[in-house]
């Protein structure tokens, strides 16, 4: 861990797995490794934390996660309304790319979608 960034630089790993939860400031990065499945990343920095893979061969890449989605346990009521707000963008983002509408209200219900989508908090 960089103790100034808060970034994990992972490097060389020949298979295994990463699974990424938790709070890193920035970022998460995974160099010239091979066959390692990363299936979830979670992380409670917000929209601007990244997963960065550089010059990885046959890595998989499963979910890249709201925390609140995954913590049913310890805050039920958030991890609901995390998939409230997912559904929700997602089903606004769908109907304004193939709704038989006119293009405004289809290009609002995407912008609307998406930004709800990306938004920090829930």
């Amino acid at each position: 861990v960089n103790e100034i960034t808060g970034s994990y630089n992972v490097s060389g790993i020949e298979g295994g797995m990463v699974l990424a939860t938790g709070s890193a400031n920035h970022s998460i990065t995974l160099v010239d490794s091979r066959g390692v499945q990363v299936p979830l990343v979670a992380l409670g920095s917000g929209i601007d934390a990244v997963l960065g893979m550089e010059g990885c061969e046959n890595c998989t890449l499963g979910m890249i996660a709201n925390p609140s989605l995954i913590a049913l346990a310890g805050s039920p009521a958030m991890s609901v309304l995390a998939t409230l707000k997912l559904a929700v963008a997602l089903s606004a983002i769908s109907y304004g790319l193939i709704a038989p509408k006119p293009p405004l209200l289809r290009a609002a219900l995407t912008l609307a979608g998406g930004l709800a989508l990306f938004s920090y908090g829930i």
